[in-house]
């Protein structure tokens, strides 16, 4: 009865009939805009798809030779294509012997990463390298970057006075966040959380590189550490998973097996509590060999390691990224592709190639190729690659867009 009353209203008066029309018109309008406005979006969001190459780009990074944007041409091409996703950055050519790599000084520096950074576009290139203090420091007093204290030392203050030693900690690290990110480096691969089981590590103990050998010691020391890391926006790397401080070798040069020295407890002590305070930066896994754990593989390469343990029992999300698969504990084994292939399986998100133990020109482009073969062939799905994508763009999203 109302709507009959309304018609009949309308019909009778021409006025309020023509703005009726003229209503229905406008809404008629919008209605139309909006569907093609959210027509537009669903393209957009479509073409910013990441494509297969994209995604496989996204969990390599590589070392290079070159310390300026003209020697650099060729990782410039690879990034603007998103065959790359981070870099990895040497003061020393290992394979050359050439105290000569990519860093002159601050300066020269900030111009070759402002270079990359442009190559790598809205991508937001990954720019990282070992800065751990000490015997670790890939960008030196000669350089003109401030030196840093071993983590050793810096367990040691932190020990006599724990007020004390925090504040040194935290004052050491805001310096070294702050000289990264003035040169455009956005990731450091420290702190190192190796327990300190065996003091004559070759690469652990024997260099200084562990805050002590105690797990709750090394959790503060690096607790501290990353705080200050990340209010300069560097992206923290804490290593070396499983745990690192009982080897006897060196993985950079060979096998290292830790299965009866290894201490579980007081080792994995200081990645619960880390990822119990809701750490977000990476883990690195390192290629230590446990057989009571994989009796196959090393840890780098072992689903039993890197999801099993990693993932679901420590429950772990975040990003997951290899140790240099150039090391002779993973070389002397197995082939690029082979070693690609089982740390895809294993969960590694990012995959490191330092190429600069050994160097190859052509290895970006290799090891790309060989991901992109992986999944073709079906050996690996394309769900793991996008898998990874995803939990490296959300680690760029909290530490490169958000105010930590």
């Amino acid at each position: 009865m109302v709507i009959h009353c309304v018609k009949v209203i309308l019909y009778n008066n021409d006025v309020l009939w023509g703005i009726m029309k003229d209503f229905c018109r406008r809404v008629m309008c919008m209605i139309a805009a909006g569907i093609f406005s959210l027509s537009m979006y669903s393209s957009q969001v479509i073409a910013q798809e990441p494509s297969l190459e994209e995604m496989a780009g996204a969990m390599l990074m590589v070392g290079f030779r070159g310390a300026t944007p003209e020697e650099t041409k060729d990782i410039q091409t690879l990034l603007a294509k998103g065959h790359i996703g981070s870099v990895i950055l040497f003061d020393y050519d290992v394979a050359l012997g050439s105290p000569q790599r990519n860093v002159v000084n601050k300066q020269q520096l900030q111009k070759l990463l402002e270079s990359l950074h442009k190559a790598a576009g809205k991508r937001r290139l990954i720019v990282a390298v070992d800065q751990e203090g000490g015997r670790v420091q890939r960008l030196k007093a000669q350089h003109g970057f401030t030196v840093l204290p071993s983590q050793e030392a810096l367990g040691q203050e932190m020990q006599r006075d724990a007020e004390k030693g925090a504040e040194k900690i935290s004052r050491v690290a805001t310096q070294l966040g702050e000289e990264l990110a003035d040169v455009g480096i956005n990731m450091d691969i420290a702190p190192g959380v190796d327990v300190n089981i065996f003091p004559q590590s070759p690469v652990i103990g024997a260099l200084g590189r562990s805050y002590g050998s105690d797990p709750e010691l090394v959790t503060h020391c690096a607790r501290v550490f990353i705080q200050a890391l990340e209010k300069a926006g560097v992206i923290p790397v804490i290593k070396h998973f499983p745990g690192h401080g009982s080897a006897r070798v060196d993985t950079h040069l060979g096998f290292a097996d830790v299965s009866e020295s290894w201490k579980s407890k007081k080792e994995l002590a200081p990645y619960r509590a880390l990822f119990a305070e809701k750490f977000s930066g990476a883990v690195l896994s390192s290629h230590v060999f446990l057989k009571q754990l994989d009796a196959q593989l090393p840890a780098s390469l072992s689903p039993a390691v890197v999801t099993g343990l990693l993932r679901n029992e420590l429950g772990w999300q975040g990003v997951i990224m290899s140790d240099d698969l150039q090391m002779k504990a993973i070389a002397a084994d197995y082939s690029m592709e082979e070693s690609i292939r089982l740390s895809l399986l294993a969960g590694v998100d990012i995959l490191i190639f330092g190429n600069n133990l050994t160097y190859d020109p052509l290895l970006p482009q290799k090891a790309h190729q060989t991901i992109l073969e992986l999944v073709r062939s079906g050996q690996i799905p394309e769900s793991r690659i996008r898998q990874s994508w995803e939990r490296i763009e959300r680690m760029k999203e909290s530490y490169f867009s958000a105010k930590r």
